[in-house]
């Protein structure tokens, strides 16, 4: 007895695994028999390596020809790796949005920022070298891997002004 593992792709990472049981027949010795299984809906990782900006996704997304007319149970399942071009939050919202207006279900979504992998840990400047403004452009860059634009300094600044 061997345990096979899902019958179908429970990540990104196993969209190109070949997923089956083994069937061991033991009237004629040992003889492994590979049964694959076939997916009953595709399942799509975009891009299929790596990560895309939203645009470049949605892009592939419209070159898989899906019909609106797909039932739910038949529509296929995607894994969606974004790069953080903006605020993080934004391009989950746009991506949700995007995913609602096509007959696809999504089964993953990953959004890398830039830095994640190479940027070192910097340690914080100490709070009397530094003023509430620096401390919000570090913190907004560190949890949306961009700077703030004009709309959230004119915000942060007017929360500022309230204290």
């Amino acid at each position: 007895m061997r345990y096979c593992g899902s019958p179908f792709p429970l990540s990104a990472a196993e969209t190109g695994y070949d997923h089956g049981v083994t069937l061991l027949d033991l009237d004629e010795g040992f003889a492994p028999r590979h049964i694959p299984l076939t997916r009953p809906v595709p399942i799509h990782r975009l891009p299929s390596t790596g990560v895309a900006s939203l645009a470049e996704v949605a892009s592939a997304l419209s070159n898989l020809e899906l019909s609106p007319d797909t039932p739910r149970e038949a529509q296929p399942f995607v894994y969606l790796s974004l790069t953080a071009d903006r605020p993080v939050t934004q391009i989950a919202a746009e991506a949700e949005a995007l995913i609602e207006a096509l007959p696809v279900r999504l089964a993953g979504l990953s959004i890398a920022r830039p830095g994640d992998v190479t940027t070192p840990e910097i340690p914080p400047p100490s709070l009397s070298d530094t003023s509430p403004e620096d401390l919000f452009l570090m913190a907004f860059h560190q949890s949306h891997g961009v700077e703030p634009d004009t709309a959230h300094l004119a915000a942060f600044r007017d929360a500022l002004s309230e204290i």
